[in-house]
């Protein structure tokens, strides 16, 4: 008997308004976790403390921000290191072990001093920790736990995780520092993510009846259709073409993202409507990643995603050749919906397309893959805007990036088994 028919059986040994506790605790934990993580805790608040380092230290405000250049990059190399241990040890380890690494290599930026080795060795640290902490983890839990409500859960506990934490993380940040200073500020963040993520972790980070952990430790499920090691889905069209369409897309949509207040203040509006688009930008992208996952959940294919490239691509044209505030406000909402596509769209599509069983170490390579083009891309388009002296080159090279990646989700064919012959919640 396959260890799914022998399991469905068990849960219906909580009561249903248990179990539906007991699902939400999940979900909350997961939410909590991308709350948590070293974007919101680190990444989001850099900007508060990159004067107040510059300034103590007497160095430049690019030597300070090398040192999330290099968190980014740790951050991808150990990628496909988490995503392997939680295939074999299970996520849920990882994932506390990481929170608890997370809190205390922030603790450690508090410690940081003008010996650039030791300052830059910390940003590592931190990096290094925050991809055992990180949402891609939490996608895992959730492939393992949920089938036919994946996509909502995986967008919810990612989109309003990630959006909620880096609204309210360097509000927290600044408080922080008005009686902490800088070091203050690092010092209580690190406490935060251990005194409040670790405990609630804890206690609702746990699999629910029926569900399908991979630890081999323990008892693997037995393989399903379709589903693939990474060495067989390296082999695979689709394991490329997700990997190319989100990779590249998902770059150009951050370097957007990165670069809104310039674009607009360039073209004459006034900091404050720039910043009130951008922030309609990070919002729909939050909201979006549960929609596109309940969209998800409900077709046999990712095609029907591939409009929503269209609609990216309109939103860059109306940014770069529209005017007045009611236009940019709206190409902010359609951007925001492309990577609220981005974002919501990859743990699920390596769950359905390569199953679970390898879904750590499938899912570091590609979110590494994804967070290196995050890096490199605005970087690209500064170097575009230093050579042409406007935003105008790189906007189009976007365009056209968003049209192509819409072209590759286009042609994905359909999911290896239908939704309906997954057995699960």
């Amino acid at each position: 008997m396959a260890p799914e028919a022998a399991s469905a059986p068990r849960a219906g040994l909580l009561p249903r308004g248990r179990l539906a506790l007991r699902e939400a605790g999940l979900v909350f934990a997961c939410t909590l976790g991308n709350f948590l993580c070293v974007t919101p805790t680190v990444t989001a608040v850099f900007g508060l403390f990159l004067v107040p380092i510059a300034s103590e230290f007497a160095w430049k405000r690019a030597q300070v921000s090398a040192g999330l250049s290099i968190l980014t990059l740790a951050n991808a190399v150990f990628f496909p290191l988490a995503g392997w241990l939680a295939d074999r040890y299970g996520t849920r380890g990882v994932v506390l072990a990481g929170n608890l690494m997370l809190g205390a290599a922030i603790l450690g930026l508090s410690r940081a001093t003008a010996n650039m080795a030791l300052f830059y060795t910390l940003f590592f640290l931190v990096g290094l920790a925050g991809a055992f902490s990180s949402g891609m983890l939490f996608s895992k839990v959730i492939s393992e736990n949920f089938t036919r409500r994946r996509g909502l859960w995986m967008g919810f506990s990612a989109g309003v995780g990630n959006g909620a934490g880096s609204t309210c993380m360097p509000v927290i940040a600044a408080l922080l520092m008005q009686g902490a200073g800088w070091r203050g500020a690092y010092r209580d963040i690190g406490l935060i993510v251990i005194g409040v993520g670790f405990p609630l972790i804890f206690v609702l980070l746990r699999n629910l009846p029926g569900a399908r952990p991979t630890a081999r430790g323990g008892m693997r499920p037995a393989a399903r259709p379709g589903e693939l090691s990474l060495g067989r889905a390296l082999r695979t069209a689709p394991f490329w073409m997700i990997l190319g369409a989100i990779a590249v897309a998902g770059g150009c949509m951050i370097a957007v993202f990165a670069h809104v207040v310039p674009i607009l203040t360039d073209k004459g509006f006034p900091v404050s409507q720039a910043t009130l688009v951008l922030s309609v930008f990070a919002l729909t992208c939050a909201v979006w990643q549960s929609t596109v996952g309940w969209i998800l959940d409900r077709t046999e294919s990712p095609r029907v995603t591939a409009p929503l490239y269209l609609v990216a691509a309109l939103g860059l044209a109306i940014m770069q050749y529209g005017s007045g505030l009611a236009a940019m406000i709206a190409a902010g909402a359609m951007l925001g919906v492309a990577l609220g596509t981005e974002f919501g769209m990859l743990g699920y599509l390596i769950s359905r397309y390569f199953g679970v069983a390898s879904f750590g170490a499938i899912s570091g390579i590609m979110f590494a893959a994804v967070l290196l083009s995050q890096a490199i891309a605005p970087y690209l388009m500064d170097v575009a805007f230093d050579h042409t002296g406007s935003y105008g080159l790189p906007m189009s090279i976007v365009e056209a990036a968003m049209l192509c990646a819409c072209a590759v989700i286009a042609l994905l064919r359909p999911y290896p088994y239908p939704l309906h012959d997954l057995p699960g919640r």
